[in-house]
């Protein structure tokens, strides 16, 4: 419907808005969400001339696309306690302001803020998230620790570009973190709570010319000391 105009509706008794207004890129107004909503997956995907604040239902479980592009909403990201999946949630919202959020239930967060360069605050991160897949990149005003929950395992490009960031961590469940503070110019320390060396590349540590420790476990500091691309950063590797 990509000449739709006006503002989006939805009634009291809605229970599903999968893929409501897709494309609808002519809406203008505020977004809508009823409170028995379910599923807000794709509901606004790319309704780039909406404005106001990104909402929201009660009950709603998947945000998965929700607001991708919709560049010109404003105001804080919101998460209702029942989501579980935020993947791409907020994809390219540039101009949204504030700080993220995290439902203590969401399990996949790839992408969920990627280029939402205006959100200043701390990154958060649920003890529920196991992806965290690009979730903060290009988030370069972001403030505060890159934390990572505890039952991550993916943390692929989770804070590539977020130059404003001072320390980070690595999980301990994580298993890849390739290219996940690159370019974070002004990264100072980063701790790694996983016993195993997690994969990383040649660019996971790239452009941080700050880095001046990285801390791993003790019992395992010599395995982390002679892994591969791990082994570049030994001269700065502390025990805990």
């Amino acid at each position: 419907c990509y000449n739709l105009t006006g503002s989006p509706v939805c009634g009291p008794n809605v229970t599903s808005m999968y893929y409501t207004y897709i494309y609808c890129n002519k809406l203008t107004g505020s977004p809508v969400c009823g409170d028995k909503v379910t599923s807000m997956y794709n509901a606004y995907y790319n309704c780039r001339n909406l404005t106001g604040n990104p909402v929201c239902g009660n009950n709603v479980k998947d945000m998965g696309h929700t607001y991708h592009n919709c560049y010109n909403l404003t105001g804080n990201p919101v998460c209702g306690d029942n989501v579980t999946n935020m993947y791409n949630a907020y994809y390219n919202c540039r101009n949204l302001t504030g700080s993220p959020v995290c439902g203590n239930n969401v399990k996949d967060m790839r992408y969920t803020y990627s280029g939402c360069n205006k959100l200043t605050g701390s990154p958060v991160c649920g003890n529920n998230v196991t992806n965290m897949s690009s979730t903060y990149y290009n988030c370069s005003n972001l403030t505060g620790p890159g934390v990572c929950g505890h039952n991550v395992t993916n943390m692929y490009n989770a804070y590539r570009n977020c130059t404003n960031i001072t320390s980070g961590e690595i999980g301990i469940k994580v298993t890849t973190a390739v290219n996940t503070f690159y370019n974070c110019i002004n990264l100072k320390t980063v701790t790694v709570y996983a016993n195993t060396p997690p994969r990383i590349s040649n660019n996971t540590f790239k452009n941080c010319s700050k880095l001046i420790a990285i801390y791993v476990p003790n019992s395992n500091i010599d395995t982390y000391k002679s892994a591969d691309n791990w082994s570049n950063y030994a001269s700065i590797m502390q025990g805990f």
